[in-house]
């Protein structure tokens, strides 16, 4: 019994360890710097934008990706993820509620 909790709490941290490996944008297994890796929504998001370089709202975003524009949760739960990619440099917010993938100004 005390193998079978210590194999489940070791698969649980290997599960914990690739979230934070997703969420963190890092590969270990990879020799140089790996591109982000994001969660599926979020790249979703980013593939969104990717097609509207004039920049889109949240309920916009919602509305590409099939899903309800008019629940506030959703509208709101896209609009949080907006702000975390932004807060990662990968988008910018120009004007309140307008999006855009970021611009290099290399």
């Amino acid at each position: 019994a005390e193998l079978a909790e210590a194999r489940h709490q070791l698969e649980r941290l290997e599960v914990t360890h690739q979230t934070l490996l997703e969420l963190t944008g890092t590969d270990q297994s990879a020799p140089e710097p790996a591109a982000p890796q994001f969660p599926p929504a979020y790249r979703d998001i980013l593939a969104v934008l990717a097609d509207h370089p004039e920049g889109l709202r949240p309920k916009d975003i919602a509305l590409a990706l099939g899903q309800p524009a008019t629940s506030k949760n959703t509208v709101e739960g896209i609009r949080a993820k907006l702000k975390r990619l932004v807060g990662r440099d990968l988008t910018e917010e120009p004007e309140p509620g307008l999006f855009t993938i970021k611009q290099d100004n290399t």
